[in-house]
């Protein structure tokens, strides 16, 4: 079959079973059950489960229904016998619209399995379940599973949740969930026994809303934790009246989960394993573990469970200190790859002169706040940056720590962080790993450049030396060099050929390595267009004449 299918008209009053009706091999894309009488209906599971492709890939289920309308459908009575609707819209991966779906299980008396009912559904952007009757409802195990484009599913916290036992996988992969209101109604569910990846991969679930309905589950009898929070997208979890003394796996719990402020204080880790339980979060966290009881010595807690990139400071008067020591890899000992206090060259942010490591376990707010001021006291920068840098750097007048708290990428300027300052816990996984600028004094230091002018067959005429000062990498030129160049020091006779050298080339020069300036002997210095002329007496067109002899007798010869 293809296309549509318009069955509205048919008599269902006596039909019991449409079990898997429309579930293999048809190509239809929109099917109209309008206005069903239901009254005898007891088995849908599977109704319109995605068909099945010749090879049976699960990747070709349902790839044409796009659209199925039930609503109308009806009873003659205030009791509906139908009680199976498992799977009934599983694997159509194009369906967009399920018209009816929010008056569908207002009668459900009987329905006990929303087991898969809606899992791989990829194209639902959004579903109201408000009016149905879940009192019976005890698995909600995939209902909505691999539904990649769902945003919200209206209506959970108006349902009856008293039956619910497991919820293994029922969000898993809603990757684009948003909001699904509050679920403190199902505080209710006194039965609820597994919740292994309730909300896992769920990215975009951020409510706060929904997370604070979550407070006050009663999970006594719930037996394992794993991935229930795997890449979660909820900010601020407060699980501290969880009861996990029932609890045998704790494994990945809220690894890669976005979390920043996590309470689970008071929890019992004492009958499970907690392998890599808080590792790879996704933003930096505060961690509260007071009075948690630590599990067996074969299940304790490792750094490794902690790993990742991004800073956390765990509050815990139980877990031992030692984990700050512990070393996570060949390269890093506890959380030092993302703990650590990095500072900064204010006027050149992109100069570290020093970094402090830090612990990431603390027995109290205290005790952190203690570790941030020793850190950042005069004593504990110059411990930091060293004695070179430490000689450049001096606290500013007033140094007492007391002005404001500094947090990731501020200024510190020789001012540290002051315990009454740093009172909000929530900040310190930002604290614990910021970027402080200090106010440093110059590096000054001398240079020399000797200049070597020579002609151009290398014949060295004579020497000149450039001298100035270096700081913090910018060049000053001493007087000798007047108009920051160097033509005065040519040799006298002899011409600028190439090589001369201006402020900004000295800059860029090898300090102390020669620079060479090519030169040429001067031909005419005065007159350079005539070509040059002998010596020659003052008149030459007339000889010279010799001395004449004093002649005081007038002594002449006659005869």
């Amino acid at each position: 079959m293809n296309g549509s299918l318009d069955l509205s008209n048919w008599d269902t009053h006596s039909v019991r079973d449409v079990a898997g009706m429309f579930s293999v091999g048809n190509r239809l894309k929109s099917i109209d059950l309008h206005g069903w009488n239901i009254s005898s209906l007891v088995d849908a599971h599977q109704m319109f489960n995605g068909e099945v492709s010749p090879d049976f890939n699960p990747e070709f289920h349902g790839d044409v229904l796009q659209s199925i309308d039930i609503s109308g459908w009806h009873t003659d009575s205030d009791v509906m016998p139908l009680a199976a609707v498992y799977h009934m819209f599983k694997d159509n991966r194009n369906l967009t619209t399920i018209k009816g779906i929010e008056d569908f299980l207002v009668k459900a008396n009987n329905v006990t399995d929303f087991n898969e009912m809606f899992m791989n559904c990829p194209s639902l952007t959004s579903l109201d379940l408000s009016r149905w009757n879940t009192s019976k409802v005890s698995n909600l195990r995939e209902m909505f599973a691999n539904d990649t484009n769902l945003q919200e599913v209206k209506g959970m916290g108006n349902w009856d949740a008293s039956q619910v036992q497991d919820m293994v996988y029922t969000f898993q992969n809603c990757i684009n969930l948003t909001n699904l209101g509050n679920l403190a109604n199902f505080d209710q569910a006194h039965n609820l026994n597994n919740l292994i990846g309730a909300f896992m991969n769920t990215p975009k679930l951020t409510d706060q809303t929904t997370a604070d309905s979550i407070a006050n589950w009663d999970t006594s009898h719930v037996g394992s934790l794993v991935y229930t929070f795997l890449n979660n997208g909820f900010q601020k979890l407060d699980l501290s009246h969880w009861n996990t003394s029932s609890v045998s796996n704790f494994a990945l719990a809220f690894s890669r989960s976005h979390v920043k402020n996590l309470n689970i204080n008071g929890w019992d880790f004492s009958h499970g394993g907690v392998i890599s339980m808080l590792t790879l979060l996704a933003n930096p966290a505060l961690i509260n573990m007071n009075d948690i009881t630590l599990p067996t010595e074969a299940n304790r807690f490792k750094v490794s469970d902690f790993n990742g990139d991004q800073p956390i400071i765990v509050i815990s008067n139980q877990l031992p200190l030692s984990l700050n020591n512990e070393r996570l890899n060949d390269n890093t000992i506890g959380r030092q790859n993302s703990n650590k206090l990095t500072f900064v060259e204010k006027v050149n942010p992109s100069n570290i002169v020093g970094t402090k490591p830090m612990d990431f376990v603390f027995a109290s707010v205290a005790d952190f706040q203690k570790a941030i001021a020793e850190a950042t006291d005069k004593g504990g920068i110059k411990a930091t940056i060293g004695d070179g840098n430490s000689e450049r750097w001096e606290p500013q007048s007033g140094y007492d720590l007391t002005d404001d708290p500094a947090v990731a990428n501020s200024q510190v300027n020789g001012k540290g962080l002051h315990t009454a300052n740093i009172t909000e816990p929530t900040s310190f996984p930002e604290i614990v790993a910021g970027i402080y600028q200090l106010t440093m004094a110059p590096v000054t230091e001398a240079y020399t450049i000797p200049i070597i002018y020579r002609t151009p067959d290398v014949r060295e005429i004579s020497r000149a030396v450039i001298n100035g000062t270096l700081s913090n990498g910018s060049a000053t030129l001493a007087s000798n060099t007047a108009n920051n160049t160097i033509q005065q020091n040519l040799p006298a006779g002899y011409d600028y050929v190439s090589g001369l050298l201006t402020a900004d080339l000295l800059i860029s020069s090898s300090i102390n390595d020669p620079i060479y300036v090519i030169v040429a002997a001067q031909t005419n210095p005065d007159n350079p267009d005539q070509p040059d002329q002998p010596d020659h007496p003052v008149n030459p067109d007339q000889p010279g004449q010799p001395d004449q002899p004093n002649n005081p007798d007038h002594n002449q010869n006659h005869g």
